[in-house]
Protein backbone atom coordinates (compact mmCIF):
# COMPACT_ATOMS: atom_id res chain seq x y z
CA UNK A 1 0.00 0.00 0.00
CA UNK A 2 2.79 2.49 0.60
CA UNK A 3 4.82 1.65 -2.30
CA UNK A 4 1.46 2.62 -4.18
CA UNK A 5 0.79 5.82 -2.29
CA UNK A 6 4.13 7.09 -2.79
CA UNK A 7 3.67 7.31 -6.42
CA UNK A 8 1.24 10.26 -5.68
CA UNK A 9 3.91 12.23 -4.10
CA UNK A 10 6.16 14.50 -6.84
CA UNK A 11 9.45 16.12 -5.37
CA UNK A 12 9.58 19.36 -5.81
CA UNK A 13 12.50 21.13 -8.22
CA UNK A 14 14.15 24.06 -7.25
CA UNK A 15 13.61 25.01 -11.11
CA UNK A 16 11.34 24.42 -13.74
CA UNK A 17 8.20 23.65 -11.96
CA UNK A 18 4.95 25.83 -13.94
CA UNK A 19 1.55 23.81 -12.11
CA UNK A 20 -1.93 24.33 -13.28
CA UNK A 21 -3.69 26.52 -11.09
CA UNK A 22 -4.86 24.46 -8.20
CA UNK A 23 -2.53 21.75 -8.65
CA UNK A 24 -0.39 20.42 -6.35
CA UNK A 25 2.77 19.36 -6.94
CA UNK A 26 6.26 19.73 -7.78
CA UNK A 27 5.67 23.63 -6.58
CA UNK A 28 9.15 25.25 -6.50
CA UNK A 29 11.07 28.10 -5.30
CA UNK A 30 11.35 29.20 -8.63
CA UNK A 31 7.48 29.16 -9.82
CA UNK A 32 5.41 32.41 -8.62
CA UNK A 33 1.88 31.00 -7.75
CA UNK A 34 -0.94 33.54 -7.32
CA UNK A 35 -1.30 34.33 -3.59
CA UNK A 36 -3.22 32.08 -1.73
CA UNK A 37 -2.12 28.66 -4.16
CA UNK A 38 0.48 26.45 -2.60
CA UNK A 39 3.85 27.59 -4.29
CA UNK A 40 7.45 28.06 -3.77
CA UNK A 41 7.78 24.56 -1.81
CA UNK A 42 11.41 23.55 -2.09
CA UNK A 43 12.13 20.75 0.61
CA UNK A 44 9.54 18.55 1.28
CA UNK A 45 6.94 16.77 -1.27
CA UNK A 46 3.37 17.56 -2.40
CA UNK A 47 0.33 15.66 -3.26
CA UNK A 48 0.04 15.23 -6.32
CA UNK A 49 -3.72 14.74 -7.47
CA UNK A 50 -3.84 11.99 -10.48
CA UNK A 51 -6.82 11.82 -13.22
CA UNK A 52 -7.89 7.97 -11.80
CA UNK A 53 -7.00 7.51 -7.36
CA UNK A 54 -7.77 4.70 -4.97
CA UNK A 55 -9.66 7.09 -3.09
CA UNK A 56 -12.00 7.57 -6.29
CA UNK A 57 -14.88 5.50 -5.12
CA UNK A 58 -18.15 7.06 -5.15
CA UNK A 59 -19.31 5.12 -2.28
CA UNK A 60 -16.40 6.40 -0.23
CA UNK A 61 -16.72 9.86 -1.83
CA UNK A 62 -20.37 10.09 -0.79
CA UNK A 63 -19.08 8.93 3.40
CA UNK A 64 -16.51 11.67 3.43
CA UNK A 65 -19.17 13.87 1.89
CA UNK A 66 -21.81 13.01 4.41
CA UNK A 67 -19.16 13.19 7.32
CA UNK A 68 -18.16 16.45 6.39
CA UNK A 69 -21.82 17.96 5.63
CA UNK A 70 -22.71 16.41 9.86
CA UNK A 71 -19.47 18.95 10.89
CA UNK A 72 -20.78 21.69 8.80
CA UNK A 73 -24.73 21.14 9.88
CA UNK A 74 -22.93 21.12 13.97
CA UNK A 75 -20.97 24.27 13.60
CA UNK A 76 -23.62 26.34 12.12
CA UNK A 77 -26.07 24.84 14.64
CA UNK A 78 -23.46 25.82 17.55
CA UNK A 79 -23.39 29.30 16.31
CA UNK A 80 -27.19 29.65 16.63
CA UNK A 81 -27.23 27.68 19.95
CA UNK A 82 -25.05 30.32 21.30
CA UNK A 83 -27.27 33.62 19.96
CA UNK A 84 -30.14 31.40 21.99
CA UNK A 85 -28.08 31.38 24.75
CA UNK A 86 -27.86 27.57 24.82
CA UNK A 87 -23.82 27.40 24.35
CA UNK A 88 -22.02 28.34 26.88
CA UNK A 89 -18.58 30.58 27.30
CA UNK A 90 -17.48 30.77 23.89
CA UNK A 91 -17.03 28.19 20.45
CA UNK A 92 -14.38 28.25 17.76
CA UNK A 93 -16.17 26.94 14.67
CA UNK A 94 -14.08 24.96 12.16
CA UNK A 95 -16.48 25.64 9.53
CA UNK A 96 -13.98 25.67 5.90
CA UNK A 97 -12.05 23.03 7.41
CA UNK A 98 -14.13 20.02 7.51
CA UNK A 99 -11.89 18.57 4.53
CA UNK A 100 -8.62 18.10 7.23
CA UNK A 101 -10.44 16.76 9.87
CA UNK A 102 -12.58 13.87 7.65
CA UNK A 103 -9.27 13.19 5.36
CA UNK A 104 -7.40 12.10 7.99
CA UNK A 105 -9.93 10.97 11.09
CA UNK A 106 -12.88 10.01 8.71
CA UNK A 107 -13.82 6.93 6.08
CA UNK A 108 -12.39 4.32 8.13
CA UNK A 109 -8.65 5.56 8.06
CA UNK A 110 -7.80 5.61 11.64
CA UNK A 111 -8.80 3.11 14.03
CA UNK A 112 -10.54 3.86 17.46
CA UNK A 113 -7.26 2.41 19.05
CA UNK A 114 -5.09 5.41 17.14
CA UNK A 115 -4.84 8.47 19.45
CA UNK A 116 -5.84 11.71 18.30
CA UNK A 117 -4.56 15.27 20.00
CA UNK A 118 -6.77 18.33 19.14
CA UNK A 119 -6.84 22.02 19.69
CA UNK A 120 -9.41 24.67 20.54
CA UNK A 121 -11.05 24.56 17.01
CA UNK A 122 -11.40 20.47 17.19
CA UNK A 123 -15.25 19.54 17.04
CA UNK A 124 -14.40 18.68 13.64
CA UNK A 125 -11.69 16.35 15.04
CA UNK A 126 -13.63 14.76 17.92
CA UNK A 127 -16.82 13.90 15.36
CA UNK A 128 -14.66 12.65 12.46
CA UNK A 129 -13.18 10.26 14.94
CA UNK A 130 -16.95 8.69 15.78
CA UNK A 131 -17.78 10.77 19.07
CA UNK A 132 -21.41 10.92 19.94
CA UNK A 133 -23.08 14.38 18.55
CA UNK A 134 -25.18 14.39 21.25
CA UNK A 135 -22.81 14.54 24.18
CA UNK A 136 -20.32 16.87 22.51
CA UNK A 137 -23.46 19.74 22.09
CA UNK A 138 -24.20 18.51 25.47
CA UNK A 139 -20.71 19.72 26.24
CA UNK A 140 -21.21 23.05 24.99
CA UNK A 141 -24.19 23.70 26.75
CA UNK A 142 -22.89 22.95 29.93
CA UNK A 143 -24.87 19.91 30.89
CA UNK A 144 -24.20 16.77 32.55
CA UNK A 145 -24.17 14.54 30.01
CA UNK A 146 -21.51 16.32 27.92
CA UNK A 147 -18.22 14.37 27.73
CA UNK A 148 -17.04 16.18 30.66
CA UNK A 149 -19.91 16.22 32.51
CA UNK A 150 -20.78 19.60 31.32
CA UNK A 151 -18.16 21.28 32.84
CA UNK A 152 -14.62 21.59 30.02
CA UNK A 153 -16.91 23.28 27.24
CA UNK A 154 -15.85 23.54 23.53
CA UNK A 155 -12.15 23.28 23.74
CA UNK A 156 -12.10 20.31 26.05
CA UNK A 157 -14.03 17.74 24.27
CA UNK A 158 -12.83 14.31 24.64
CA UNK A 159 -13.74 10.61 24.40
CA UNK A 160 -10.93 8.06 25.41
CA UNK A 161 -13.28 5.15 23.62
CA UNK A 162 -12.27 6.59 20.80
CA UNK A 163 -8.77 7.63 21.13
CA UNK A 164 -9.72 10.96 21.14
CA UNK A 165 -7.44 12.53 24.20
CA UNK A 166 -8.89 15.35 23.74
CA UNK A 167 -8.81 19.17 22.82
CA UNK A 168 -7.08 21.85 24.39
CA UNK A 169 -7.30 25.80 24.61
CA UNK A 170 -3.13 25.63 25.28
CA UNK A 171 -1.54 26.52 21.81
CA UNK A 172 0.42 23.89 20.74
CA UNK A 173 -0.21 21.60 23.59
CA UNK A 174 -1.33 18.93 21.11
CA UNK A 175 2.12 18.78 20.05
CA UNK A 176 3.80 17.14 23.20
CA UNK A 177 0.62 15.36 24.27
CA UNK A 178 0.86 13.87 20.52
CA UNK A 179 4.68 13.19 21.44
CA UNK A 180 3.22 11.36 24.80
CA UNK A 181 0.93 9.18 23.48
CA UNK A 182 3.08 8.21 20.62
CA UNK A 183 5.63 7.04 23.47
CA UNK A 184 2.76 5.17 24.78
CA UNK A 185 2.06 3.32 21.37
CA UNK A 186 5.29 2.72 20.91
CA UNK A 187 6.08 1.00 23.65
CA UNK A 188 2.92 -1.23 23.33
CA UNK A 189 4.12 -1.75 20.18
CA UNK A 190 0.97 -2.66 18.54
CA UNK A 191 1.05 -0.35 15.83
CA UNK A 192 -1.25 2.06 16.95
CA UNK A 193 -0.69 5.74 15.76
CA UNK A 194 -0.61 9.62 17.11
CA UNK A 195 -2.13 12.28 15.56
CA UNK A 196 -1.63 15.75 16.61
CA UNK A 197 -3.54 18.46 15.15
CA UNK A 198 -2.04 21.88 15.53
CA UNK A 199 -2.23 25.19 13.85
CA UNK A 200 0.07 27.45 11.75
CA UNK A 201 0.41 29.54 14.59
CA UNK A 202 1.40 26.90 17.65
CA UNK A 203 5.00 26.80 15.08
CA UNK A 204 5.62 29.78 16.81
CA UNK A 205 5.65 27.97 20.16
CA UNK A 206 9.46 27.10 21.01
CA UNK A 207 7.15 23.36 21.88
CA UNK A 208 7.12 22.87 18.14
CA UNK A 209 10.69 21.80 17.54
CA UNK A 210 10.67 20.37 20.97
CA UNK A 211 8.62 17.89 19.95
CA UNK A 212 9.35 17.24 16.62
CA UNK A 213 12.93 16.97 18.26
CA UNK A 214 12.14 14.34 20.58
CA UNK A 215 9.88 12.26 17.91
CA UNK A 216 12.52 12.21 15.17
CA UNK A 217 15.08 10.70 18.14
CA UNK A 218 12.72 8.29 19.38
CA UNK A 219 11.08 7.67 16.44
CA UNK A 220 7.77 7.90 17.31
CA UNK A 221 4.72 7.10 15.55
CA UNK A 222 3.02 10.91 15.62
CA UNK A 223 1.81 12.11 12.25
CA UNK A 224 2.17 16.52 13.37
CA UNK A 225 -1.02 17.78 10.86
CA UNK A 226 -1.18 21.65 10.37
CA UNK A 227 -3.96 23.07 9.81
CA UNK A 228 -2.44 26.36 8.30
CA UNK A 229 -5.65 28.34 7.82
CA UNK A 230 -3.35 31.28 7.21
CA UNK A 231 -4.95 33.40 10.10
CA UNK A 232 -4.04 33.91 13.37
CA UNK A 233 -7.51 35.29 15.39
CA UNK A 234 -7.52 38.18 12.88
CA UNK A 235 -4.17 38.51 11.30
CA UNK A 236 -3.06 37.53 7.95
CA UNK A 237 0.43 35.30 9.08
CA UNK A 238 1.79 36.85 5.99
CA UNK A 239 2.67 39.73 8.79
CA UNK A 240 3.44 37.48 11.35
CA UNK A 241 5.79 34.53 10.28
CA UNK A 242 9.29 35.02 8.36
CA UNK A 243 8.56 33.23 5.23
CA UNK A 244 9.09 33.77 1.62
CA UNK A 245 5.88 31.29 0.67
CA UNK A 246 2.91 30.00 1.40
CA UNK A 247 3.88 27.00 2.79
CA UNK A 248 5.19 28.34 6.29
CA UNK A 249 5.29 25.35 8.74
CA UNK A 250 7.04 22.83 6.21
CA UNK A 251 10.56 25.02 6.23
CA UNK A 252 10.51 24.74 9.98
CA UNK A 253 10.09 21.38 10.19
CA UNK A 254 13.84 20.38 8.18
CA UNK A 255 16.60 19.71 9.93
CA UNK A 256 15.76 16.64 11.58
CA UNK A 257 17.90 13.72 9.67
CA UNK A 258 16.43 10.36 8.40
CA UNK A 259 14.18 10.51 10.99
CA UNK A 260 12.22 12.79 9.56
CA UNK A 261 13.01 12.68 5.39
CA UNK A 262 11.83 14.91 2.81
CA UNK A 263 8.98 12.47 1.61
CA UNK A 264 7.19 12.60 5.24
CA UNK A 265 7.18 16.01 5.03
CA UNK A 266 3.92 16.76 2.91
CA UNK A 267 1.80 19.19 1.85
CA UNK A 268 -1.85 19.25 0.84
CA UNK A 269 -4.52 21.29 -0.16
CA UNK A 270 -7.02 21.33 2.52
CA UNK A 271 -9.96 22.20 0.66
CA UNK A 272 -9.59 18.87 -0.77
CA UNK A 273 -10.29 16.09 1.25
CA UNK A 274 -9.06 13.04 -1.27
CA UNK A 275 -5.92 14.69 -1.44
CA UNK A 276 -5.92 15.03 2.55
CA UNK A 277 -6.79 12.19 2.98
CA UNK A 278 -4.10 10.14 0.71
CA UNK A 279 -1.34 12.02 2.57
CA UNK A 280 -3.02 11.02 5.75
CA UNK A 281 -2.98 7.39 4.45
CA UNK A 282 0.98 7.94 3.50
CA UNK A 283 1.83 9.24 6.74
CA UNK A 284 -0.17 6.83 9.13
CA UNK A 285 0.99 3.46 7.19
CA UNK A 286 4.96 4.93 7.53
CA UNK A 287 4.08 5.27 10.77
CA UNK A 288 2.88 1.61 11.81
CA UNK A 289 5.48 0.32 9.66
CA UNK A 290 7.84 2.23 12.54
CA UNK A 291 9.27 4.11 10.47
CA UNK A 292 8.87 7.37 12.56
CA UNK A 293 6.82 10.74 12.72
CA UNK A 294 5.38 12.70 9.63
CA UNK A 295 4.78 16.29 9.32
CA UNK A 296 1.38 17.75 6.66
CA UNK A 297 0.64 21.02 6.09
CA UNK A 298 -3.08 21.65 4.84
CA UNK A 299 -3.56 25.10 3.35
CA UNK A 300 -7.32 25.32 4.65
CA UNK A 301 -9.54 28.82 5.02
CA UNK A 302 -11.52 28.87 7.96
CA UNK A 303 -15.11 30.38 7.21
CA UNK A 304 -16.19 32.97 9.58
CA UNK A 305 -14.61 35.05 12.76
CA UNK A 306 -11.98 33.87 14.89
CA UNK A 307 -15.08 32.03 17.67
CA UNK A 308 -18.55 32.97 18.48
CA UNK A 309 -18.78 36.11 19.74
CA UNK A 310 -15.81 37.53 19.56
CA UNK A 311 -15.04 41.21 20.42
CA UNK A 312 -12.04 41.20 17.80
CA UNK A 313 -11.65 43.32 14.69
CA UNK A 314 -11.90 41.17 11.32
CA UNK A 315 -9.27 39.89 9.87
CA UNK A 316 -6.63 42.31 8.26
CA UNK A 317 -7.26 40.52 4.64
CA UNK A 318 -7.68 41.95 1.12
CA UNK A 319 -11.12 41.13 -0.81
CA UNK A 320 -9.03 39.07 -3.02
CA UNK A 321 -8.06 37.27 -0.46
CA UNK A 322 -11.10 36.71 1.25
CA UNK A 323 -12.21 35.03 -2.54
CA UNK A 324 -9.74 32.77 -2.85
CA UNK A 325 -10.28 31.73 0.91
CA UNK A 326 -14.18 31.00 0.55
CA UNK A 327 -12.55 27.75 -1.53
CA UNK A 328 -15.13 25.26 0.11
CA UNK A 329 -14.19 21.51 0.46
CA UNK A 330 -17.82 20.50 0.40
CA UNK A 331 -18.09 22.34 -3.42
CA UNK A 332 -14.57 20.38 -4.16
CA UNK A 333 -15.81 17.31 -3.27
CA UNK A 334 -19.38 17.39 -4.40
CA UNK A 335 -17.78 18.70 -8.12
CA UNK A 336 -15.53 15.28 -7.83
CA UNK A 337 -18.74 13.44 -7.36
CA UNK A 338 -20.46 15.21 -10.26
CA UNK A 339 -17.59 13.93 -12.53
CA UNK A 340 -17.57 10.58 -11.76
CA UNK A 341 -21.27 9.89 -11.63
CA UNK A 342 -23.42 12.76 -12.98
CA UNK A 343 -25.07 15.71 -11.65
CA UNK A 344 -28.44 14.69 -11.20
CA UNK A 345 -27.76 11.25 -9.38
CA UNK A 346 -25.26 13.73 -7.27
CA UNK A 347 -27.64 16.10 -6.57
CA UNK A 348 -30.24 12.89 -5.52
CA UNK A 349 -27.42 11.48 -3.18
CA UNK A 350 -26.74 14.74 -1.67
CA UNK A 351 -30.64 15.38 -0.81
CA UNK A 352 -30.50 12.52 1.09
CA UNK A 353 -27.09 13.12 2.59
CA UNK A 354 -28.30 16.55 3.74
CA UNK A 355 -31.91 14.88 5.05
CA UNK A 356 -29.80 12.85 7.15
CA UNK A 357 -27.43 15.21 8.71
CA UNK A 358 -29.65 17.70 9.37
CA UNK A 359 -32.07 14.99 11.43
CA UNK A 360 -28.91 14.13 13.25
CA UNK A 361 -28.35 17.26 14.55
CA UNK A 362 -31.99 17.62 15.22
CA UNK A 363 -31.46 15.03 17.79
CA UNK A 364 -28.33 16.45 19.30
CA UNK A 365 -30.04 19.27 19.80
CA UNK A 366 -32.85 17.62 21.37
CA UNK A 367 -30.14 15.22 23.52
CA UNK A 368 -28.69 18.48 24.90
CA UNK A 369 -31.67 19.91 25.73
CA UNK A 370 -32.79 17.35 27.93
CA UNK A 371 -29.68 16.92 29.61
CA UNK A 372 -29.48 18.38 32.51
CA UNK A 373 -27.43 21.10 34.45
CA UNK A 374 -24.24 20.01 36.96
CA UNK A 375 -25.46 20.05 40.04
CA UNK A 376 -22.99 21.07 43.47
CA UNK A 377 -23.14 16.64 43.79
CA UNK A 378 -21.24 16.76 40.52
CA UNK A 379 -18.07 18.96 41.74
CA UNK A 380 -17.07 16.41 44.32
CA UNK A 381 -15.93 14.14 41.90
CA UNK A 382 -14.60 16.48 39.90
CA UNK A 383 -12.16 17.83 42.31
CA UNK A 384 -11.30 15.13 44.17
CA UNK A 385 -10.16 11.84 43.82
CA UNK A 386 -13.05 9.20 44.42
CA UNK A 387 -12.90 7.28 47.89
CA UNK A 388 -11.68 4.40 46.67
CA UNK A 389 -8.52 5.24 45.04
CA UNK A 390 -5.05 5.39 46.54
CA UNK A 391 -2.36 6.48 45.03
CA UNK A 392 0.54 4.02 44.74
CA UNK A 393 3.59 4.06 47.51
CA UNK A 394 6.81 3.50 47.19
CA UNK A 395 7.78 -0.31 48.32
CA UNK A 396 10.37 1.51 51.13
CA UNK A 397 7.51 3.88 52.66
CA UNK A 398 4.96 1.38 52.23
CA UNK A 399 7.49 -0.61 54.67
CA UNK A 400 8.11 2.52 56.98
CA UNK A 401 4.87 3.18 57.49
CA UNK A 402 3.79 -0.49 58.18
Amino acid sequence: TNRSQSSMLSRCRWRGCAPARGELGRHTRGCAPARGELGRHAAHYCITRHAASASDSTPLLLRLYEEMLRIRLFEQRCVELFDRKFVKGTAHSCEGQEATAVGVCGGGLLTERDFVLSHHRGHGHVLAKGADMGRCLAELGGRRDGYCGGMGGSMHLADLSKGVLGANGVVGASLALGCGAGLAAKYEGKGRVAVAFFGDGASNQGLFHEALNMAAVWRLPVVFFCENNQVGLSTDIMDVMASDEMGKVLPRAQGYGDALPTDRRLCVDGSDVVAVREAAAYCIGEARAGKGPSVVEALTFRHGSHNVGQNLPESTLSDDDREIRRKDPLFVLRGRLARLGGEESTLRAIDALTARAAAAVDAAETFARASPEPGLADLDAAVFSPPSFSPPRHAAAAAAAA
